[in-house]
């Protein structure tokens, strides 16, 4: 947005100056350009010509600038989301999200886990409310998978990344995540994840109705869907 604030700068003072050299001042008509002696006619269009290779330079400047950011962003995403693959817990939040019945091992427990285990995992936490460790675990996994969502907004929102290179990675979960949104949107709200719901419901958005989403666990399939 900045670059191209000074673009139009840029080309605003080209404009004043091809004026100022043009015309001797406003009572003079164009013509009197041409009645010029040769000296002057040569100094006007070097100076001229020295203001198009200046802004010509800086043209070309502010072009290797917006190539380097985007490399720069490029970097930057790749991290972010080699981070969310390898982190073992996010992962498992992804792979329960896609695996109905899924074994996944917590420590010493191991642990089977359905779709319809999740949303009973995931409800607001109170003061009557008991966790078992299988619950535990799903909300474990699922805080760090919106952790990192997350952050990816925020990234996002002062270009450190570029929305285009974590879009197709991680599109598909988010599109089964807003699908079920009485599962999922409560924690998101509750927990100070309303970025990363924001981030999930613009992929969904724009998820691809070409492709085909795999089916949801059943438990999650009987849900009503209040989106």
């Amino acid at each position: 947005m900045a670059t191209k604030h000074i673009e139009s700068a840029l080309i605003s003072i080209l404009a004043m100056v091809v004026a100022e050299f043009t015309l001797a001042d406003d009572r003079t008509p164009i013509s009197s350009f041409r009645k010029l002696d040769l000296n002057d006619q040569i100094t006007s269009v070097a100076a001229i010509l020295g203001v198009l290779i200046t802004v010509f330079g800086v043209f070309r400047g502010l072009g290797e600038a917006r190539r380097a950011n985007r490399l720069r962003q490029a970097a930057v995403a790749k991290e972010v989301l080699r981070d969310l693959f390898t982190d073992p817990l996010g992962r498992s939040a992804m792979q329960m999200l896609d695996w109905d019945g899924r074994t996944f091992q917590a420590g010493s427990n191991s642990l089977t886990i359905h779709g319809k285990d999740l949303k009973p995992a995931l409800v607001v936490h109170s003061n009557t409310t008991k966790f078992d460790v299988q619950q535990q675990y799903i909300r474990d996994c699922f805080e760090n998978l919106f952790d990192h969502l997350l952050m990816i907004e925020h990234l996002i929102s002062i270009e450190n990344i570029h929305y285009d290179d974590i879009r197709i990675p991680i599109q598909y979960y988010a599109a089964k995540i807003s699908k079920y949104s009485r599962t999922f949107d409560p924690f998101l709200f509750e927990y100070g994840y309303a970025k990363a719901h924001r981030l999930i419901y613009r992929l969904a958005k724009e998820f691809d109705p070409l492709q085909q989403i795999s089916k949801l666990p059943q438990a999650l399939q009987a849900e009503p869907n209040d989106r």
